[in-house]
């Protein structure tokens, strides 16, 4: 066994993922890398390559999963077949359902319907960043339908993280001079 063991995938595989593909080790003490994939997920490969910030990543995560949650993701197919008796049975819906399909319909009225339409078709359905430049942004050649469906993507997960929180003030202020220390007033010193 050697010190640097590689854990991953086939070589057909890598060579599908292209420049997705980053090595992963958990723990400095470990003896084997992993290989990870990220051209699956479109979040992670963009975070991988710093074209999007972490809080736009988590607003993405947590777009996806109050989707996941709310019970968007299922696929039910519809059985015409099956008797029906006054609208049939009643499935009780639970609150952590209802409360994830809350957030998220008021994410989409929040962003309305054509900045959602990209998360919606590229983080929800998985649909590739080429395919949507193809379909939507109209460019025949493959890297111009990538960079065009990614630069779209960006917006739309900038305008997702104001969503979820907030405009950031992060300038930092001092309200001392030079010279100042702070002293402690002990009960009997107080007013």
């Amino acid at each position: 066994m050697t010190p640097e063991r590689t854990i991953g995938p086939t070589p057909e595989r890598l060579s599908k993922a292209g420049e997705d593909v980053e090595a992963f080790t958990a723990d400095e003490n470990e003896h084997w890398k992993a290989i990870r994939l990220l051209d699956d997920h479109v979040l992670e490969s963009l975070q991988s390559r710093r074209r999007i910030s972490g809080d736009e990543y988590n607003a993405g995560m947590r777009f996806y999963g109050d989707w996941y949650m709310a019970g968007l993701s299922d696929s039910g197919v519809i059985d015409p077949g099956r008797v029906i008796v006054d609208g049939g049975k009643f499935d009780n819906v639970s609150d952590v359902k209802l409360s994830a399909m809350t957030r998220h319909h008021r994410a989409l009225q929040a962003l309305g319907l054509i900045v959602s339409h990209v998360l919606t078709c590229v983080l929800l359905t998985e649909e590739s960043l080429e395919a949507y430049g193809h379909r939507v942004c109209g460019y025949k050649n493959s890297k111009q339908a990538k960079l065009a469906a990614t630069e779209r993507l960006k917006q739309s997960l900038a305008a997702l993280d104001y969503y979820y929180y907030g405009q950031r003030h992060t300038r930092m202020q001092a309200g001392h001079v030079d010279g100042y220390r702070p002293v402690i007033v002990t009960a009997h010193e107080a007013p």
